[in-house]
């Protein structure tokens, strides 16, 4: 269990001279990430394998086929930034939000993304940034 301080900063501070125990909201964001990088990495896998077998594709995913590392870029950003708030690191609290551009900008100029998904990716990755940012401010990332 943990308190935080009133007054003029509000930190974590263990209780008993505990270690500081991940928050739920690090292991959620960072299940999260991993699980949704590993589908993403299944997708290209799978047009990959559809362009080699001659299997026809659909636009959507001519324009995955087509992207290659462009991607990419977004998801390995993505998983960086969660495997850093995974171990309770600031550098975090940048990694998210270059991602949030990054993907920001693919997403809006990019013709194949769907943009219902591009709506709902931005907005995931933008509060893990702010919960980032929360966590920083309280003294969880160090």
């Amino acid at each position: 269990m943990f308190v935080a301080e009133r007054g003029t900063e509000k930190r974590i501070k263990p209780v008993n001279d505990r270690a500081i125990r991940r928050p739920w909201g690090v292991w959620f964001v960072f299940l999260f990430y991993v699980l949704s990088s590993l589908l993403i990495l299944l997708d290209l896998a799978l047009v990959h394998w559809m362009t080699e077998s001659q299997i026809p594709l659909t636009e959507a995913q001519k324009g995955v086929a087509n992207a290659g590392i462009l991607y990419l870029v977004p998801v390995m950003i993505n998983v960086t930034a969660a495997i850093c708030l995974f171990r309770l690191r600031w550098t975090a609290v940048p990694l998210f939000g270059i991602a949030f551009a990054v993907t920001s900008a693919l997403c809006w100029f990019w013709e194949y993304a769907p943009p219902v998904a591009s709506v709902i990716g931005s907005i995931l990755i933008l509060a893990a940034f702010l919960y980032a940012i929360r966590l920083k401010r309280i003294g969880v990332l160090s």
